[in-house]
C-alpha cells in the first residue's frame, strides 16, 4: 500500500464535496476515476496529491512517496528549451551543466578533477546516462520531433505547452502518477502512445477521465464519484457498466423489500393491536417496522437529457465540392492542393496530428477564413450549423436569451421546454453565461442547432467538456440525423460508434478511407510497424545499448503483467467456488437478503474472472 484515505471527508462553503472516503492505493493500480461534472473528480485528486488537506480523516502516505500530478493546466518555463525543460523534471539539467563547464578545466587542478568525479557519480546515480533516452522517447511519443528540442517553450502553441508539461510528468520516475483529462488536446497517435505508456508503467497511475476506451484498455479499477462519495468497483470501465446495473438494481430490490416488510407489520400492529390476546404481539410488530431503515438508497439517476437534429428541408446531391484548395495563413500552410466531394447523407469525420489544419478546413468550408489558392462550392440549398471547440468564445447573457435573440419567434415557454430538456433546470436558463461550464454551454449549442435544422451539420471536437452520459445522448442524435454531417474529432469511442467515413490529414498527404474500422487497422499497422517500435532508438540516439536496456525493462513488465494477471485468476476462481457452496448452505438459501448479496457478488466476481482471462489471452498471444 502506498495511499490510505482513512475516513476523508472534505468541504467547501459548508458544503461537502466527498464525505467519510475510505480507500487504499496499492503500488501497481491502474485506477480510473469517473463521475458527472462538478461531482469532485478533481478535489480528489487534490486530496491524494497532497495540493489541498481533507476537512476531516488523515491521508497518509509511504515513506518518501514520490508523486507527480498533473493539473489541469500548463506548467512549464518560457524561459527554456524544450529539451532542457524535459531535463529539469528528472533533475540532471544542472549536474549537466557543472559537469560541461569543468569539462572544460578538467586538467586545471585535482581537485577540480574530483568535483568532476563526484559529479558524474551523482549524474549516473540519477540514471544520467538513460534519461536522455527515455527524455527523447517521451518526446517522439508526444508529438516533439528532434527538430523542436531547442526551441524556446514560449515560442510553443498552447496545445504544445500543454503536451510538454504532461511529457514533463512522463518522465519523473514517480511512484505514482494522477493525471487529470490527459488526453485532452491530444490527437489519436499521441493518445494511443500515452495509453501504452501508462499501462506499462512500473508504479500506480490514477486518472480522471471521460474517454471510455482508454478507461476500457487501462483500468483494472474504477473509482466512481458520486453524491459526495466514491465506489470502488473492479474491471474496466465495461465491467464497471455491469456491476453498477446490478448494484442498483440490488438496491432497489432491498428498498422494495423494505417497504413491503414495513407495511406488513404496520398492517398487523392495525389489526391486531385491540385484541388482548395479540396486542402484544402487535406492538412488537410496530417496534419491528419502526427499527426499519426506509431512507431511499442515494441512487443518481441519470439526467434524462434529450435533443434531436432533424433538417427542415434537403439539399441537393452535391453539398460540398472541395478543389485542389490549399487551406492556411499567410506564414503557413497546413493542407495543400487538396479535393473532395461530400454529398447528401454522407458522414465524414476529419482525423490528423494536431496543428495539421482540421479546424482550418472545417473554417474554410463555413467561410470564416479565406483559402490560399483553390476552391470550395458549398451547395446553394445547404442550411449549416456550425459547433466550433471554442465554447467560450462567444458573449452569452443567458441560456434563455440566447435562444431568444436566435429565434425572436419562438415563445418563452418553448425555449424553457427546449433548455429543460437539455438539463437546464428551473433557475438555471437565467444563470450568467460568464457561469456556465464548458457542458452547459456545450448543451445550449446542441439546443441551438436543434431549432435550426441544418441538412449540413460541421462539429468541431463535439464531445469536449461532456460527461459519458451526454456523449451518448448525443452519439444517439447523431445517428438518427438525416442530413449531412462533417465532424472533428479524437474521441475514439465517439466516432466509433457513428458509421462514418473517415479523412486522415496527415503532413504529406490526405488518406481517406471507407470505414472507421479500416481506419483503425492503418492505424494499428502504424503502431506495430518495425519503424514505430525502434523509432526512439533509431531515430534520437546512436547508442544501441539503450535500447537493449529498454528491450529487457519491457520484457520484465510484461513478465511482471502475466504473472499478476495469472495470480488474480487463481484468486477469483477459488473465491467463485467457495462463493458456489455458500450457495448451497440451508442457512443461505432460507435468507433472501444473504443470498441475493451472494449472488451478486458471484457475478461481479465472473465478469472480474472474463476479463482477467481476456487479458491472459492477449498476453499470451503478444509473447
Amino acid at each position: 500500500m502506498i495511499i490510505n484515505v482513512n475516513n476523508v471527508s472534505h468541504y467547501f462553503s459548508d458544503e461537502p464535496i466527498v464525505k467519510d472516503i475510505n480507500l487504499r492505493v496499492l503500488e501497481r493500480d491502474k485506477i480510473g476515476i469517473i463521475g458527472n461534472n462538478g461531482s469532485g473528480k478533481t478535489t480528489f485528486l487534490k486530496l491524494l496529491s497532497g495540493e489541498i488537506s481533507p476537512s476531516f480523516g488523515d491521508i497518509s502516505y509511504k515513506k518518501d512517496l514520490k508523486i507527480g500530478y498533473q493539473r489541469q493546466g500548463i506548467d512549464v518555463k518560457d524561459s527554456n528549451t524544450v529539451f532542457s525543460e524535459m531535463q529539469s523534471a528528472i533533475g540532471v539539467r544542472n549536474l549537466i551543466e557543472k559537469i560541461h563547464k569543468l569539462e572544460e578545466n578538467i586538467s586545471a587542478e585535482e581537485k577540480v578533477s574530483d568535483e568532476y568525479s563526484m559529479l558524474i557519480e551523482r549524474f549516473e546515480a540519477l540514471g544520467g546516462y538513460d534519461s536522455e533516452y527515455q527524455i527523447k522517447k517521451v518526446l517522439n511519443g508526444m508529438g516533439f520531433s528532434a527538430d523542436k528540442y531547442e526551441r524556446k517553450v514560449k515560442s510553443l502553441s498552447g496545445g504544445e505547452k500543454t503536451r510538454l508539461s504532461l511529457a514533463k510528468l512522463l518522465v519523473t520516475g514517480a511512484d505514482v502518477l494522477l493525471l487529470d483529462e490527459p488526453t485532452n488536446h491530444l490527437d489519436e497517435i499521441t493518445v494511443e502512445w500515452l495509453e501504452n505508456f501508462i499501462m506499462s508503467y512500473i508504479g500506480a497511475v490514477i486518472i480522471v477521465t471521460h474517454d471510455r476506451w482508454l478507461l476500457d484498455r487501462f483500468a483494472e479499477k474504477i473509482y466512481e464519484v458520486e453524491n459526495t462519495a466514491i465506489s470502488e468497483y473492479k474491471g474496466n470501465y465495461s465491467s464497471y457498466l455491469s456491476q453498477k446495473e446490478l448494484r442498483t438494481k440490488s438496491l432497489k430490490r432491498e428498498y422494495a423489500k423494505k417497504l413491503e416488510m414495513s407495511g406488513e407489520y404496520r398492517e398487523y400492529h392495525r389489526r391486531n393491536i385491540s385484541r388482548a390476546s395479540t396486542s402484544k404481539m402487535a406492538k412488537s410488530r410496530l417496534k419491528m417496522a419502526e427499527k426499519i431503515n426506509l431512507d431511499k438508497p442515494q441512487i443518481t439517476a441519470r439526467e434524462n437529457i434529450r435533443f434531436s437534429i432533424q433538417p427542415e428541408y434537403t439539399s441537393n446531391e452535391k453539398v460540398i465540392e472541395i478543389k485542389g484548395a490549399t487551406i492556411g495563413y499567410s506564414d503557413k500552410k497546413l493542407i495543400d492542393k487538396f479535393d473532395l466531394t461530400i454529398r447528401k447523407g454522407d458522414r465524414v469525420t476529419i482525423v490528423g496530428p494536431n496543428g495539421s489544419g482540421k479546424t482550418s478546413l472545417l473554417l474554410a468550408i463555413t467561410d470564416k477564413i479565406p483559402l490560399l489558392d483553390g476552391k470550395i462550392a458549398i451547395d446553394e440549398r445547404a442550411k449549416t450549423s456550425f459547433l466550433s471547440q471554442d465554447v467560450y468564445g462567444e458573449k452569452i447573457i443567458s441560456a434563455v436569451k440566447y435562444l431568444e435573440d436566435k429565434f425572436p419567434r419562438l415563445s418563452i415557454l418553448n425555449i424553457r421546454n427546449l433548455l429543460a430538456a437539455l438539463g437546464f433546470k428551473g433557475e438555471d436558463v437565467f444563470k450568467p453565461g460568464s457561469g456556465l461550464s464548458g457542458g452547459e454551454l456545450k448543451r445550449l449549442n446542441f439546443a441551438r442547432i436543434s431549432l435550426e435544422k441544418p441538412n449540413l451539420l460541421i462539429l468541431d471536437e463535439p464531445t469536449n467538456y461532456l460527461d459519458m452520459h451526454t456523449k451518448e445522448v448525443l452519439s444517439n442524435a447523431l445517428k438518427k440525423y438525416r442530413g449531412t454531417l462533417v465532424l472533428v474529432s479524437h474521441d475514439r469511442h465517439f466516432v466509433s460508434n457513428l458509421d462514418t467515413s473517415m479523412v486522415r490529414i496527415l503532413k504529406d498527404e490526405v488518406k481517406i478511407y471507407d470505414s472507421y474500422s479500416e481506419y483503425r487497422n492503418d492505424i494499428e499497422k502504424e503502431l506495430n510497424s518495425e519503424e514505430a517500435i525502434n523509432s526512439p532508438s533509431k531515430l534520437r540516439t546512436g547508442d544501441a545499448r539503450l535500447n537493449k536496456r529498454e528491450i529487457r525493462r519491457e520484457k520484465a513488465i510484461m513478465r511482471e503483467k502475466k504473472s499478476k494477471t495469472l495470480n488474480r485468476i487463481e484468486i477469483l476462481e477459488n473465491e467463485i467456488s467457495e462463493l458456489n457452496d455458500n450457495l448451497l448452505k440451508p442457512e443461505i438459501t432460507s435468507d433472501y437478503t444473504k443470498l441475493m448479496e451472494i449472488t451478486i457478488e458471484l457475478n461481479q466476481k465472473q465478469e472480474m474472472l472474463d476479463y482477467y482471462i481476456d487479458e491472459w489471452t492477449k498476453i499470451e498471444s503478444d509473447e
